[in-house]
């Protein structure tokens, strides 16, 4: 089987994620893979638009990863987006000209497809493949709830609830009031009660995705280092330590946030809100930890748009 070189761009509303790889049988060898932060998100639970500002980052960031795409010499280019543009009533003023500058559509896809293809990154790790799991995906502006096992989804569920989302209703100080955080806790329960009957099966491992969940494991493995992906990942954080790391945040201001080499800069002034979602998941819900998977939903979107096969393996370049 001849190799296959390909990009993913995920268009989330904290960030875009890019995926430079080649696949060699089951193989799949990451060239380059960086997430940027555009915010394309911010506001739209407020406005209900696209800023003309994140329009106009993220379209910076879809040329430099076109170019990069044309010099490795892809066949495949794959890009995809969520929450933000599902929401916005102004999507086509950035589809318009995303189509114009990649020379192909960016497709929306759905909160089902996400929470399928977020499963299918999540599982592609030897860390959960095996093993039964309520897979959380959290993201700017959603969060996608996966109960599965072995590849095979039981049930899905995609909600508003991302940690851009959250900031903007409730959290734009740091820290955080008391009448705010209270705010911000119901307003997660009222989203999530319908999924919490869901973490009574057994056997059950509740698994965290995305930005928010990295940075937690990485504070809890080593809150005074930079962030490792191998060492966090198939990492299980017990629910405590996240609810001592949820609370520390909320008392911080943005400095000392910042100043936490285990927090990327760009996720600083959303971390407080993702790290609350988790924390009040695990507490209404009783779970007594909570797994970390670096393998997320472009990782799925490769699996299901661009590999030949699925790749069960990760190499990554030094």
């Amino acid at each position: 089987m001849n190799p296959v070189r390909g990009a993913v761009l995920d268009l989330g509303s904290n960030s875009v994620k890019f995926l430079l790889a080649e696949q060699r049988g089951r193989t799949l060898h990451i060239r380059r893979e960086q997430a940027f932060t555009t915010r394309l998100g911010e506001g739209v639970e407020t406005t209900g638009k696209l800023s003309r500002r994140a329009i106009r980052d993220t379209l910076d960031i879809l040329l430099q990863a076109k170019a990069a795409a044309r010099d490795f010499g892809t066949s495949h280019f794959t890009a995809i987006a969520t929450s933000a543009l599902r929401s916005a009533t102004n999507a086509d003023a950035f589809r318009t000209p995303a189509h114009a500058l990649l020379g192909r559509p960016v497709r929306i896809i759905s909160g089902t497809t996400e929470a399928r293809w977020a499963y299918s990154g999540v599982a592609s790790s030897p860390a959960w493949a095996a093993k039964r799991i309520l897979a959380m995906d959290l993201g700017g502006g959603s969060i996608e709830f996966i109960l599965g096992r072995a590849g095979r989804i039981e049930k899905t569920a995609s909600l508003p609830l991302g940690c851009v989302r959250l900031r903007d209703l409730f959290l734009q100080d740091q820290p955080a009031t008391h009448e705010a955080l209270d705010a911000a806790r119901a307003f997660i329960l009222a989203k999530v009660r319908r999924i919490l009957p869901w973490f009574r099966s057994r056997p059950l491992i509740p698994v965290g995705s995305g930005g928010t969940m990295f940075a937690l494991a990485a504070l809890h493995l080593a809150p005074t280092r930079h962030a490792d992906p191998t060492a966090c990942e198939g990492l299980r954080v017990p629910a405590g330590a996240v609810h001592r790391i949820a609370r520390n945040l909320t008392l911080m201001d943005l400095d000392e946030i910042h100043a936490l080499p285990a927090v990327p800069p760009s996720r600083a002034d959303v971390i407080t809100a993702g790290a609350l979602v988790f924390d009040t998941i695990l507490q209404a819900s009783g779970a007594s930890s909570l797994g970390c998977a670096t393998l997320g939903l472009r990782y799925g979107a490769w699996q299901e748009t661009i590999a030949p096969i699925r790749f069960t393996r990760i190499h990554r370049d030094s």
